[in-house]
Order: structure tokens, then sequence, then C-alpha cells
């Protein structure tokens, strides 16, 4: 979904949205942040990019873009520790 989305320009919601009304089910499932792009969304953070605008464009939620920005801060930083689970 998220390769659709970024390649018509419009957010992974959107495309989800259009699907939804042409009347296309669509599975959900529980996607992190592809672990090959934490990085440039670490990138992306410290340019002002919001974790909702960072998962819109790599098709996963903010709350998964903010816990693998955390878990790669705390795994650089060993004083932040662990991640919250």
């Amino acid at each position: 979904m998220a390769k659709v989305a970024r390649q018509y320009g419009i957010s992974h919601r959107t495309a989800t949205n259009h699907l939804h009304l042409a009347g296309v089910k669509i599975r959900l499932q529980k996607t992190g942040l592809p672990e090959a792009e934490v990085a440039n969304a670490v990138a992306l953070r410290e340019q002002g990019w919001t974790y909702k605008a960072i998962g819109e464009r790599y098709g996963c939620s903010h709350t998964a873009v903010r816990e693998a920005i955390r878990r790669a801060s705390s795994e650089n930083d060993p004083q932040l520790g662990p991640a919250p689970k």
C-alpha cells in the first residue's frame, strides 16, 4: 500500500480511503517501520518531520515510527536504556 501511495504522491491513508470507496477489502496488518528505513526516519525526524508524516511516507503508524526511532536511539546511546514496551 505504501508503495502505491508513494507512486501516486498521496498518503497511505488517502490510498486506503480510495480503495475502500471502490469496494476493495483491505487486510489490516500490524506493520512497523522497515528496518532498512530506520536511519532515514531518524534523519527526517532531525530535519523536523513529524512522526505522522514519516509514518505516512513509509506506510506505518506514527507510533511505529516513534518506537523504531526510540529503539535506534537507545542502541546508539546506552545511557538512554532500552525502549519501553
